[in-house]
């Protein structure tokens, strides 16, 4: 066993699209950027070209709030999210 502390490797300190697997796409904002929801880590990646811009953890909210969210802050240019659709399910997990 080693005793040499580990390190978080660069897809986990840098995630790539390639790294996040259960991914839907939520729609591409005002700004041109695309939203996509990893139901597992019920997270939100905001990606611009190949470039993540922003990770938001949900924890507690849902989707539906994130989506409200964004539509105030930057407005949707196109929204395949569907309020109680699968991904809005996906968000609120199971009680």
């Amino acid at each position: 066993m080693s005793t040499k502390p580990t390190h978080a490797s660069k897809a986990t300190d840098h995630p790539s699209l390639s790294t996040i697997r259960a991914k839907s796409a939520v729609g591409i904002d005002g700004e041109d950027a695309t939203h996509y929801f990893d139901s597992v880590r019920q997270t939100v990646y905001v990606v611009r070209g190949s470039h993540i811009e922003h990770v938001e953890s949900i924890g507690d909210r849902s989707l539906t709030e994130w989506v409200a969210y964004v539509e105030t802050a930057r407005g949707w240019e196109t929204l395949w999210f569907t309020p109680g659709g699968l991904s809005a399910l996906l968000s609120e997990g199971s009680d």
